[in-house]
């Protein structure tokens, strides 16, 4: 096929440090946005930012608080998905159900039902990867009918599970 040809991204002055391949380096349209960030592993600096987020809001904010729930959600999404260690992410999903059980702070409705879906979520992320039913909790059949008889709804989609 033809040559490739090189192109500087909108924005960026010319000559471009990384050149940005239209159709990919080997034409098949697959280039990376290296003109953005170069390549690299970026899980160190991103484990930093993850455990400093955490040390934060576990001491500035209250176990059931819903910004510190939603930190400890992504937090082990990221543990189980980048990083590929499960049982560390079971474990952290574990003891952020139990701080939420233990808070002492009183909450009021919104702020209750926010925590429950995330308890929700983090407790499904807990059985990711244990073989069946690991991603869902519990297998919902074709009819609506779970394993254990009772009528349920389909699960939405989730980025997390």
């Amino acid at each position: 096929m033809g040559a490739t040809t090189t192109r500087t991204p909108p924005g960026l002055p010319l000559p471009a440090t990384y050149p940005y391949f239209a159709n990919g380096a080997n034409g098949n349209g697959n280039g990376t946005a290296t003109f953005l960030l170069p390549l690299q592993d970026y899980t160190p600096v991103a484990t930093q930012a993850f455990r400093e987020a955490n040390e934060l809001a576990e001491s500035l904010l209250p176990g059931s608080h819903p910004v510190r729930l939603s930190v400890k959600v992504e937090y082990v999404a990221y543990v189980y998905d980048c990083l590929h260690e499960a049982e560390a992410s079971r474990r952290m999903a574990k003891m952020s159900i139990r701080h939420v059980y233990e808070a002492q702070e009183g909450m009021d409705d919104d702020s209750f039902e926010d925590a429950a879906e995330m308890v929700g979520i983090l407790g499904r992320m807990m059985k990711r990867g244990l073989g069946q039913g690991g991603s869902s909790g519990s297998q919902v059949r074709a009819d609506g009918q779970s394993a254990g008889g009772r009528r349920e709804q389909a699960q939405q989609p989730s980025t997390w599970v």
